[in-house]
């Protein structure tokens, strides 16, 4: 995405400067999906709330490369 908005914007940006604004979309994304993903566990019926809080801390984990806590869930999905 950072590439095609330079093409057609015609925005001169150096290695670096291209660098950043793809590592900011990537923690924007990020934000955006646990904070989705973490609404819609918060939502669940109080049975299945715990294992559905439990798949998006897996999941964000996952992608992540880290162990992630609720704490950190929370604060991914609040920079959204």
């Amino acid at each position: 995405i950072p590439e095609t908005l330079r093409q057609v914007f015609r925005l001169e940006a150096n290695p670096d400067q291209m660098e950043r604004v793809q590592a900011a979309l990537r923690a924007r994304e990020l934000a955006w999906e646990v904070r989705r993903r973490w609404d819609k566990a918060q939502a669940a019926p109080s049975p299945e709330r715990a294992a559905a809080e439990q798949k998006v801390l897996d999941s964000v984990s996952r992608w992540t490369g880290r162990d992630i806590t609720r704490d950190d869930v929370t604060q991914i999905a609040a920079s959204a």
